[in-house]
């Protein structure tokens, strides 16, 4: 039997510096994880929610907005409207099913 490291998942508060980085997981997230549900012009149209960058991380930092990170790196991010309102929950493709989006 082979141990196997596990990589170390963490949360943080968004930083304003986060947004170029939580808009590429955005819409890689969205390209890949919706294709079997929306159209390409649907995933492009809701992607491009992201396209202005400093927008996008103004609507971030003007919720609780955490950063789910593995090994220090963000991979994923949750931003809360209200206390039980979750206004978007993303995670990179490459990091899903390790429990970011659970965390």
């Amino acid at each position: 039997m082979t141990a196997t490291a596990h990589p170390t998942i963490a949360l943080r508060p968004f930083l304003p510096a986060d947004a170029p980085l939580l808009a590429e997981i955005f819409r890689a997230s969205i390209e890949e994880k919706a294709a079997d549900d929306y159209s390409e012009t649907q995933r492009e149209a809701w992607a491009s929610s992201a396209d202005d960058e400093a927008e996008f991380g103004k609507r971030l930092g003007g919720q609780l907005t955490l950063v789910g990170t593995m090994e220090g790196s963000p991979v994923g991010f949750a931003s809360l409207k209200a206390p039980d309102i979750i206004d978007m929950l993303y995670v990179h493709p490459a990091a899903t099913e390790q429990g970011v989006a659970t965390m």
